[in-house]
């Protein structure tokens, strides 16, 4: 047996005994990496840490993960490592405590779920790797050759590969965990996306195991992601530039654009209507999920991906729900476009079943002012992130950059309001003002108040704050 593994088997055995020995195993030699690169390397320190692990049933796998009070615990700089693991293992063992109380801990193992045709007709289920394969570690998948690795993240990794039947280019997100809570949310999140069929939402073609863990293949986007395009843009002062320019700095295929840029190309500030189009098209996608009872809940730059057509598409579904889901707020999304309530819910280790699609919304409207100012809006140590969404609200475009037009400031300030209900209710509604701002370049004058002090009309709200 694993020395680790029966250090953990005597430590904490009814926590141990829930898992297959197998990913327990894995688990340990996983662990052990992940406090070497962490730096702790006295065999006290990596022990205490493989505990950690185990109490947060492998949980810590980088900012993003559920345990993050635990993750920043153990990365605070300035502490002596066991001090740190001394809180962390405190705090993971409150954790293990509680979720075994709500049953939320590892189940005993099973066989992993398998797509069927009657209970899953977007998803068929897929051939796994050889055993050969399985034991070089290599990612092989039926009908598939593995490129090349494009993008690793807290969850899992996304592969370039190539289609063997129809010669073509495919994306692959893997993720390692083996334990079934792991392959359960995966497949979630793969039928999540898969229920949701639009022109700007990456689709989802297949589901299936492969002996390094839970796949699904979607749609290969060449192009960049919106983390990619702020910094591009940032570099060359896009701001600045024609809407060709613009478009060629994104990378773009100058002889197939979408009809729908046209209206942003001619805008006499190209620039900020193209991002608002791109914007309008996501919203789009959004609407099209959120109708079909699914919520996102991870909306940020980086899940946008721009189709060499100028298409703006949504992708990573990892933290989506289904309405007649529940889900404990421990899942937070990317902390620095959380929204306040969903931080509150989090905050007190509530279930955010009550909280809805005006989450995306807030993401949307903080993606749409990044583009914009280009440049994070809450950013900075982890615990002043959490502290500002809390406490302050987004600052208004123009303040960062006074270029932006004010009709296109007050659309952000709409979506990033603080309270869900002065929000856009539908992610519809947002694309409809973006699109009306492209479209009139001069907007009309405000519109009159009504008797309970709110305007009416497509622009209405557009006024200045008292």
């Amino acid at each position: 047996m694993n020395p680790d593994v029966a250090a953990m088997v005597r430590a904490w055995p009814q926590y141990a005994a829930r898992h297959d020995p197998a990913v327990l195993d894995l688990m340990m030699l996983r662990g052990r990496e992940q406090a070497s690169k962490l730096g702790f390397v006295t065999e006290t320190d990596i022990g205490q840490f493989l505990e950690c692990i185990l109490l947060c049933n492998d949980d810590l796998v980088g900012p993003n993960s559920v345990s993050m009070d635990v993750w920043y615990t153990l990365t605070t700089q300035g502490k002596p490592a066991p001090m740190r693991l001394k809180r962390a293992l405190t705090l993971s063992q409150r954790i293990a405590e509680t979720r075994y109380k709500l049953g939320a801990a590892v189940s005993p193992p099973r066989p992993a779920p398998v797509a069927s045709p009657a209970a899953s007709p977007a998803i068929p289920a897929a051939g796994i790797a050889s055993p050969a394969a399985a034991a070089t570690g290599e990612l092989v998948i039926d009908g598939f050759t593995i490129m090349e690795k494009v993008a690793e993240g807290g969850m899992g990794e996304v592969y370039r590969a190539r289609d063997n039947v129809l010669d073509v280019d495919v994306a692959v997100k893997l993720v390692r965990e083996l334990k079934p809570e792991a392959t359960e949310r995966f497949l979630s999140e793969a039928r999540a996306a898969a229920k949701v069929q639009h022109p700007n939402i990456v689709q989802v073609l297949r589901y299936g195991h492969a002996p390094q863990g839970c796949y699904y293949v979607m749609q290969f986007i060449k192009g960049m992601d919106g983390e990619q395009l702020a910094a591009a843009f940032k570099s060359n002062e896009a701001a600045t530039k024609s809407a060709g320019e613009v478009l060629k700095i994104a990378g773009t295929d100058s002889g197939s654009f979408l009809p729908e840029l046209q209206p942003a190309m001619a805008h006499p500030q190209p620039y900020y209507a193209i991002i608002a189009t791109w914007i309008a098209m996501v919203a789009d996608g959004l609407e099209r999920a959120h109708a079909a009872g699914v919520v996102h809940r991870d909306i940020k730059p980086g899940n946008l991906m721009l189709a060499p057509d100028g298409r703006m598409m949504l992708a990573d579904f990892g933290l989506a729900v289904r309405a007649d889901q529940r889900y404990l707020a421990g899942c937070v999304g990317t902390p620095r476009y959380l929204s306040p309530e969903m931080l509150a819910c989090w905050a007190g280790c509530s279930t955010a079943s009550g909280l809805d699609e005006r989450l995306d919304i807030w993401g949307l409207g903080l993606t749409l002012l990044e583009l914009l100012v280009l440049r994070p809006i809450y950013d900075g140590p982890m615990e002043r992130v959490l502290r500002d969404i809390a406490t302050i609200d987004p600052p208004l475009a123009r303040q960062l950059n006074s270029s932006i037009p004010p009709t296109l400031e007050a659309i952000c300030a709409k979506a990033v309001e603080r309270n869900p209900s002065q929000r856009y209710a539908h992610a519809a509604d947002m694309a409809a003002e973006l699109r009306m701002f492209v479209s009139i370049v001069t907007p009309p004058a405000p519109a009159a108040e009504t008797e309970n002090g709110k305007a009416t009309g497509i622009f209405g709200w557009l006024r200045k704050k008292p």
